[in-house]
C-alpha cells in the first residue's frame, strides 16, 4: 500500500513539474476594416501596463504622435506583417504568459470607438458591442521580428 501511494505521488510530482511550451508565430489582426481607423496614436508611458489595467491606457496618457491620415495605410500595411509570437505552457492546465505594454505603444482607433492597442510584449483589443458595452480582448503574444520595435516606431515619427 505504501509503495503504491509512493509511486502514486511520484508520477503525480514529475507530471506537475514537467512542462510542455509551444511557440507559435503569427501577425496581428486588427479588429476593424482599415476603412474604419479614425486614428493611428503611439504612445510612450512612463509606467508599464498590464491586462488588469490596460483598458485605463489611452484615459491615462497622451499620445507622443499622431500619424498623419496619409500615412496611416503604409503603416497598417507594415504593422500587421510584422511577426509576433505567443508561448503557451501546458503544465496540469493550460496557462498563457502575462502582457506587459510598455515603451513604444501603438493605438489604433476606430470610428466606433473601439481600439487596438499594439505593442512589443502584448496586444489588447477593445470594441463596442451592440448593447454599447464594451468588450475586451488580451493577446499575450510578443513582438520577435528582427527590425527592433523602437526601430519601426520610430521610423514613422521621424518622417
Amino acid at each position: 500500500m505504501k509503495k503504491t501511494f509512493s509511486v502514486l505521488i511520484l508520477l503525480t510530482l514529475v507530471f506537475s513539474l514537467s512542462a510542455c511550451t509551444v511557440t507559435t508565430q503569427k501577425t496581428p489582426k486588427l479588429s476593424q476594416k482599415t476603412d474604419q481607423v479614425q486614428a493611428i496614436e503611439i504612445y510612450k508611458p512612463d509606467h508599464a501596463y498590464s491586462e488588469g489595467d490596460v483598458n485605463l491606457f489611452r484615459q491615462e496618457n497622451t499620445p507622443v504622435f499622431v500619424l498623419e491620415s496619409e500615412a496611416n495605410s503604409a503603416f497598417l500595411d507594415e504593422l500587421v506583417a510584422l511577426k509576433f509570437e505567443e508561448e503557451t505552457v501546458f503544465l496540469p492546465i493550460p496557462m498563457d504568459g502575462g502582457s506587459d505594454y510598455e515603451g513604444y505603444i501603438v493605438a489604433v482607433v476606430y470610428s466606433d470607438g473601439g481600439y487596438d492597442i499594439i505593442a512589443e510584449k502584448g496586444l489588447y483589443f477593445y470594441s463596442v458591442g451592440k448593447n454599447g458595452e464594451g468588450k475586451h480582448k488580451y493577446d499575450p503574444s510578443d513582438y520577435c521580428g528582427e527590425t527592433p520595435w523602437e526601430d519601426f516606431i520610430e521610423k514613422y515619427i521621424r518622417k
